[in-house]
């Protein structure tokens, strides 16, 4: 049995955040894995090594103190970090007697504590089956059960949240969006811009169905990066979008993997760390907006660093809009270095919503709300651990 899923869904629901590697049968009988950009990242935020400050070369090879985890061991050991002469010294990691544990294909799993590395084989080892063993004193483990991390303002928005869903269906009068403005009047937030999160700390998302993508964050591209080639959102709708109401507009998904209708996807350059939209026209490409990695991973961190996912029912009535708040997910500490892999596997996706508007002298002009990166809710506990599922009315 595969104990993969099961132990990254522990280590989410506790908000330990790791590493993962799956080693090759050749990278393990070489005694050479590269260290994939989300390994890297996570060394590097964590203080522990950062691959960006070292030179090439045996003589500046890094060998720090690991761990490997077994059912009933430990095996104390090295983990060698370093950038060989070849190539372009590609970034590359060793764990000594991984050998031992490991086969070619298993996936591992790798946490911090302490300025140590601790590494177990997840293919093999269930978590949940260790945790459970009676007289376990096995340090990772302690350090796996000692997390608590629901904070006292998390229990104070929640019992404000149980009250609001007792009053039942509270009428919203803009549309839709009321879902997310009716909760927070009744929260005592004041309507504003600010991009920090809602409520002393913690954001709260709102929606009225469970199977839509959730927003993450909204974030423009760098118009001044010397790659970029628009100067502000509304130049991609003039050259990519399409005519409603007299004017360009644009709302449509951008994906890593397949381009869209209008012939517009995501490239990747992990060597320089950007993210670049492209558009595909007669099997040529064409980058002309550009994220850096690094931005938008701090987007992520700092939106939800704890966050409060709402779902409401909705209910028409006379005309009128209604909405009822019956569940809530809690989450917190994202494992932002896992964005950039999740955008490229499509499990993180953006929306350009750039749509026509009615202007206060009655000619059109165009109203822009994005760029949007989502994620189904599915997916969610991937990307940012969670911490609580509950629900607000019986």
């Amino acid at each position: 049995m595969d104990n993969h899923k099961e132990n990254i869904n522990l280590l989410n629901k506790k908000a330990i955040s790791f590493g993962v590697l799956a080693p090759t049968k050749t990278a393990i009988n070489k005694s050479i894995i590269d260290a994939i950009y989300s390994l890297r990242l996570y060394f590097k935020e964590k203080k522990f090594h950062d691959y960006d400050y070292q030179k090439k070369g045996e003589k500046n090879k890094s060998l720090r103190d690991c761990k490997i985890i077994e059912e009933n061991n430990i095996i104390d050991t090295k983990v060698s970090l370093y950038r060989p002469e070849t190539k372009d010294g590609d970034p590359r990691i060793w764990i000594y007697s991984l050998k031992k544990v490991v086969q070619g294909g298993n996936k591992l799993i790798l946490i911090l504590k302490e300025d140590i590395l601790f590494v177990f084989n997840s293919s093999k080892i269930s978590l949940t089956k260790v945790l459970n063993e009676k007289n376990n004193s096995n340090e990772i483990f302690l350090f796996i059960n000692s997390f608590d991390i629901t904070s006292h303002v998390a229990k104070e928005l929640k019992d404000k949240l149980i009250n609001i869903a007792k009053l039942g269906f509270i009428e919203g009068k803009k549309g839709d969006k009321e879902v997310g403005e009716v909760l927070e009047r009744n929260l005592g937030i004041k309507a504003n811009s600010n991009k920090s999160p809602d409520y002393k700390g913690i954001e709260i998302k709102s929606k009225h169905s469970e199977k839509t993508r959730s927003n993450l964050f909204a974030l423009v591209p760098n118009y001044k990066h010397p790659l970029s080639k628009i100067s502000k959102i509304t130049d991609i709708a003039d050259e990519f979008g399409y005519y409603q109401k007299g004017v360009k507009v644009l709302a449509n998904t951008i994906f890593s993997t397949k381009t869209n209708s209008q012939g517009l996807k995501f490239n990747i350059d992990y060597k320089r760390e950007l993210l670049f939209e492209t558009s595909i026209l007669d099997n040529k490409s064409k980058d002309f907006a550009v994220w850096e990695f690094q931005t938008l991973i701090n987007r992520l961190k700092e939106k939800h660093k704890e966050t409060f996912w709402i779902n409401a029912e909705k209910k028409n009535e006379n005309k009128k809009l209604f909405f009822k708040y019956k569940s809530v997910v809690h989450t917190s500490n994202p494992n932002a270095h896992l964005l950039i892999d999740f955008i490229a596997q499509d499990i993180v996706t953006m929306d350009h919503i750039i749509r026509a508007k009615k202007n206060k002298d009655s000619t059109m002009g165009r109203r822009e709300a994005g760029p949007l990166f989502k994620i189904y809710p599915r997916n969610l506990n991937l990307l940012i651990p969670i911490v609580e599922k509950f629900n607000l009315v019986d």
